[in-house]
């Protein structure tokens, strides 16, 4: 091996180790990573990581696979449960997700034993601690909006938030703090709670409705106020492809690997039902994070999966000329495809 390989596997150890210790936690510029692709270098040990999974895929490095896999599953999910601010929170869910769908692309290309079925399934029985994580960062993001309201209100030189006159007399501090916190607490609900129906959904305000845009609203007295508030009410569309990320994703996963091991006492045969794996290989089928039913599971097409944020029990369709064991039709049919490994060529 040459020098340079040989500093670029030792810095992947370096990196490896630190990634475990448990002061290391995403950095909140990895924010940046989210919405600018130039500035990705905040993800980049969790990209060395997955590259690092793929390459003892390739090499049939088995053992070498699941321990990078469990590697990844734990420091990201450590990471999300860090408990910082919003954005914190975000990026550890969208790279939580990444080593999810790493997960389901192993199941799909690796032939595992009992053993190392039931060993993985064991790791991903219990996921991170999102509830609470998800509170954190919405409580960080109401502490800022009222720092920012006192910026604004008060025009403050020092502060990067230049307004006008005009604007800084439309606003009612006490009145827009109380919609602030109203949005907070319907967006930590929207997160963890269920309706049956998206009827019901509607009328627990769970969408948000889009006000008229018209010049009538400038002779509201709170309207900057409430063009602040808005902005975290706007949040809530948002909810729907957090709750694919946080609920259905790692639900899903539980759910393949059960099925997987059901298939090695049933080959070329799969189950009719999802209750059929209960109570062997799941105390339960998971619930649909939508509707609180129990996921889906179509048998000709292999895929578990979710009704979706228009409560509509639409199967999801493979795109075309995409090889993914993971379906994500925005977040209205989310569904992860189970494969067989496919053969060697």
């Amino acid at each position: 091996m040459n020098k340079s390989g040989k500093a670029g596997k030792r810095a992947l150890s370096d990196l490896k180790a630190a990634l475990l210790l448990p002061e290391y936690v995403v950095p909140a510029a990895a924010a940046k990573a989210m919405f600018d692709e130039t500035h990705t270098w905040s993800l980049h040990p969790y990209s060395y990581l997955r590259l690092e999974l793929e390459g003892a895929i390739l090499a049939g490095e088995n053992a070498r696979a699941l321990e990078s896999l469990s590697l990844l599953r734990k420091s990201t999910q450590r990471h999300l449960e860090s408990r910082g601010n919003l954005i914190q929170f975000l990026v550890g869910l969208s790279v939580y997700s990444a080593s999810i769908w790493s997960a389901s692309d192993l199941l799909d290309r690796v032939p595992l034993d009992e053993e190392q079925l039931s060993e993985l399934a064991g790791e991903w029985a219990a996921g991170p601690q999102l509830i609470p994580a998800w509170h954190a960062g919405m409580k960080w993001e109401t502490a800022w909006s009222g720092a920012m309201i006192v910026a604004v209100k008060s025009n403050d030189p020092s502060s990067t938030l230049k307004t006008s006159f005009l604007r800084r007399m439309l606003i009612k501090e006490n009145q827009t703090l109380n919609q602030i916190h109203r949005n907070t607490r319907h967006l930590m609900e929207a997160f963890s709670h269920t309706w049956p129906t998206l009827e019901e959904a509607k009328a627990a305000d769970y969408t948000v409705e889009e006000k008229v845009n018209n010049w009538t609203r400038f002779l509201d007295p709170n309207f900057t106020g409430n063009a602040l508030a808005m902005s975290s009410g706007t949040m809530l569309s948002s909810i729907p492809g957090i709750k694919t990320k946080a609920q259905f994703l790692p639900r899903a996963l539980r759910v393949k690997i059960a099925l997987l091991r059901w298939r090695l006492k049933h080959p070329g045969e799969w189950p009719a039902t999802l209750t059929e794996l209960v109570p062997a290989y799941l105390p339960a089928v998971p619930e649909d994070p939508w509707n609180g039913q129990p996921l889906l599971w179509d048998q000709a097409s292999r895929t578990i999966y979710a009704v979706g944020s228009d409560w509509k029990p639409d199967r999801p369709v493979r795109k075309p000329g995409k090889r993914t064991s993971v379906l994500t039709d925005e977040h209205k049919s989310p569904g992860l495809l189970v494969e067989p490994t496919p053969p060697t060529p």
